[in-house]
């Protein structure tokens, strides 16, 4: 999958050539999502080519997964959050495809876990290199 991701980064030279990187669908192709995700986001950051990220996370991997909120996945947002900062990515966060549950019938305090989920892990590796 890497390698498809940089052949489509390398076919238009542009600042606008990006992507809306759901980290979800990116760990649902891999066989090992934890470790080969990273690379990914290191990648792309670095080339600014993130312009929209989709913090959903899964449980398994490649042809065998779910959907989970984002601090129950295999993937360690803490560190993509990180290699995000260090690469001064600017663009969007956004929870992506909530688990839902009986008690949630319009979805809305999932999405606001998952918005409140993000602003921690913002804030977290913020106050790694401010204090």
């Amino acid at each position: 999958m890497f390698d498809a991701i940089k052949r489509y980064e390398a076919e238009v030279d542009s600042e606008h050539n990006g992507f809306q990187l759901c980290l979800g669908t990116v760990a649902e192709g891999l066989k090992n999502p934890r470790t080969e995700v990273l690379p990914i986001v290191r990648y792309l950051a670095g080339k600014k080519k993130i312009h929209q990220i989709h913090m959903r996370n899964i449980q398994g991997a490649l042809h065998d997964f779910e959907e989970v909120y984002p601090d129950e996945g295999v993937m360690d947002f803490l560190e993509i959050m990180r290699i995000l900062r260090d690469a001064g990515f600017s663009g969007a966060f956004c929870p992506d495809h909530m688990p839902k549950h009986k008690d949630d019938p319009g979805e809305l305090q999932a999405f606001a876990f998952g918005y409140g989920y993000i602003r921690a892990l913002i804030q977290a590796v913020n106050a790694e290199v401010v204090g």
